[in-house]
């Protein structure tokens, strides 16, 4: 089974790269923030955790962690999760 880091290639799909550099980002134990309602549907990943008005995130909301996803995009810079407690995604 390939790991996460294996699956973003160059000229990969667009959604499909977002896809696997977030579970590379929860495969080294992160968990990022949400954004939107309580409502399911309206609930994403905030990949602007730190700004509203460019690149800088997800986030992980145990140890502070944020990257920008688009300047690192293959993910060479996501650290292991630093967090000695964990909450949950929610």
């Amino acid at each position: 089974m390939q790991s996460a880091a294996e699956k973003i290639v160059d000229g990969m799909d667009s959604e499909d790269w977002q896809a696997a550099w977030l579970e590379l980002a929860r495969e080294r134990g992160h968990v990022l923030k949400i954004e939107g309602g309580s409502f399911p549907l309206t609930r994403r990943i905030d990949l602007f955790v730190t700004s509203t008005t460019g690149h800088n995130g997800p986030g992980c909301k145990n140890c502070g962690w944020t990257e920008c996803m688009h300047c690192d995009w293959k993910g060479e810079r996501i650290p292991v999760c630093t967090a000695t407690s964990k909450s949950e995604e929610t």
